[in-house]
């Protein structure tokens, strides 16, 4: 730890007092994090809310109070430090720093400005490809972590200001990951599977994954997780992604849980403009989940669901919920079918504003702006062309 916060910071602040800012600079990337105080779990219940009490199978959730555990972690850079009291961040809080918490901040060394682009990876992987091994016969452990993990294109950790451009991946299981990365930019990325043997993930965030920006891809393979998040990854955009795929296999969104017992699941990441990719759904093991936290947001997308349902866990059911309520305050503006489907959400296709969901334009034409990323962009550089 570098030092603790000793006055409360309230959401859309970027400054925040500090015992001692001494240590740090300008351009530095740090970690603040917020602690469990109660034996309940005071702040995971309100990283969670609506949800009034967790499933006994829900150990992560369960045990983060009694474990003091830091649940909210987000990677942010440092835009200036104006005294030794003071530190003035390079975006806003996304929620109050409150001193019941016990806010601090921790060291998280960067590798900087590190850049892939224009090049081709092409892999030996011949499959065959199932999620966990399960279906292979004689499947041993070895087998299923090579099938889940062992063929990795790109994997960036703790990178910032990276970016990835202009690059073709073929026959690989997990093509692009970020990890513990904040501001890398993912950009013309074409995910090729000649023999549509299929893989794992299209591009996922991980861990302390915040604030990255993933655009213009075209994945041409089915992936048990198309675009996925898990942990303490904030802030991320998914815009213009295209999925090509064969479709009895359909590829879907994936928010996965806690990853880790002293983290959250992910909050306020941004998917828009991405079509061909199956329900909101959810991996991760039963202990650790809900699926997502708040604040997750899906504009203008087109969704292929089978059932016609938009959300999908395999756990609903187990906890004895409905499949939204283990992705608490999502956001849906603009949502449809691209196969011209009813979207439901319970069997039911309406609009709604409640303290679970927010959804406008369900099964309608495209809400404007087309772009919330290029809005929300304008606005924060003073451009309202």
């Amino acid at each position: 730890m570098l030092t603790t916060v000793v006055e409360t910071a309230p959401k859309g602040s970027r400054t925040i007092k500090v015992e001692d800012s001494s240590g740090m600079a300008a351009g530095d990337v740090i970690l603040l994090s917020l602690r469990n105080t109660t034996d309940r779990g005071d702040l995971i219940y309100e990283l969670m809310a609506p949800i009034q009490e967790f499933h006994e199978l829900q150990k992560t959730a369960r045990s983060a109070g009694k474990l003091r555990a830091a649940s909210y972690q987000w990677l942010v850079e440092v835009e200036k430090v104006p005294d030794g009291k003071t530190l003035i961040l390079k975006q806003p809080l996304r929620r109050d720093f409150n001193m019941r918490f016990l806010p601090e901040v921790h060291a998280a060394p960067m590798l900087l400005r590190i850049g892939i682009e224009d090049i081709q990876f092409i892999s030996d992987w011949t499959g065959p490809y199932s999620h966990h091994g399960h279906g292979i016969k004689r499947c041993t452990l070895a087998d299923k972590v090579e099938v889940d993990y062992g063929w990795k294109a790109i994997c960036f950790t703790r990178v910032a200001h990276g970016w990835i451009r202009n690059v073709s991946i073929e026959n690989y299981t997990v093509p692009v990951t970020l990890q513990d990365s904040r501001n890398v930019t993912v950009q013309d990325v074409v995910i090729n599977d000649p023999e549509n043997i299929g893989g794992h993930y299209g591009i996922k965030c991980y861990s302390h994954a915040c604030d990255n920006l993933i655009e213009d891809v075209q994945i041409n393979s089915y992936r048990t997780h198309g675009t996925g998040v898990e942990g303490n990854s904030y802030g991320n955009v998914f815009r213009n992604i295209t999925f090509s795929q064969d479709s009895s296999h359909i590829s879907e969104y994936d928010s996965h849980g806690f990853c880790d017992a002293p983290f959250s699941p992910p909050a306020c990441n941004l998917f828009e403009n991405i079509i061909g990719q199956g329900s909101i759904s959810g991996g991760g093991a039963k202990h650790n989940l809900p699926h997502a936290s708040q604040y997750n947001t899906f504009w203008n997308c087109k969704i292929t669901s089978e059932d016609g349902e938009v959300f999908e866990s395999f756990a609903s059911e187990m906890f004895g919920v409905s499949a939204y309520q283990l992705f608490p305050k999502s956001i849906l503006v603009g949502v449809s079918s691209d196969l011209g489907a009813v979207l439901t959400l319970d069997g039911k296709a309406f609009d709604r504003d409640d303290d679970w969901l927010y959804v406008e334009g369900l099964n309608g034409p495209a809400m404007k702006p087309a772009s919330l990323y290029e809005a929300q962009l304008k606005l924060r550089l003073g451009n309202d062309d």
